[in-house]
């Protein structure tokens, strides 16, 4: 599996923005932000201490680009950590699947992979007394955003949503060159 540093995370979500008109050094410096803030935690490090490089999966790109997308529509910092806290909440849980704290729910990714329809939705959860901002709730669902939430569902309460359709936004971060499993060393035959 290939890893990216974070300039190389920064060049793929550069490349990969619809609007086009984000370089790669905003995402590189959005992209260092996030990590201290602990929002994304990097699969690991490559060398030690001040100078080591954070390394990120495709997962991680993935989050990273979430967090990015929140805090680019004016989500406050003290949000972003709870939108962070829905990324393993899964609507939908269907056969075998895990969570690693880090990454994506298992059936999330193995779904994109396979083009499966995937919407990552986060909304508002009112609380009296606290001026209409109240709590953040979210999950990853497949199919349809919003089925079978009846009457609580978000939209139908008129509560501010989020959805974001995930299988077309990352696909192309599943796909790109840059992240694709290199083969093994062959070994001799004994």
């Amino acid at each position: 599996m290939s890893l990216l540093t974070v300039q190389g995370a920064a060049e793929l979500l550069s490349r990969l923005e619809p609007t086009r008109d984000l370089p790669s050094a905003y995402f590189s410096r959005q992209v260092r932000e996030i990590v201290q803030r602990g929002y994304v935690k990097p699969l690991r490090y490559r060398g030690s201490g001040r100078t080591a490089a954070a390394l990120f999966d495709a997962d991680r790109v993935c989050l990273a680009d979430l967090i990015s997308t929140f805090i680019r529509f004016g989500m406050q910092t003290s949000h972003v950590a709870d939108v962070q806290a829905c990324i393993g909440n899964v609507d939908d849980r269907t056969g075998p699947w895990s969570y690693a704290l880090g990454g994506l729910p298992t059936n999330v990714s193995d779904g994109i992979r396979h083009r499966e329809i995937w919407f990552f939705k986060c909304w508002t959860e009112p609380l009296e007394g606290t001026g209409g901002l109240g709590s953040i709730r979210g999950s990853f669902r497949a199919t349809e955003p919003f089925r079978a939430d009846d009457a609580w569902s978000p939209l139908k309460r008129g509560v501010p949503t989020f959805v974001i359709n995930v299988t077309q936004r990352w696909a192309p971060i599943f796909d790109a060159p840059e992240l694709a499993a290199k083969p093994e060393p062959a070994t001799a035959a004994e």
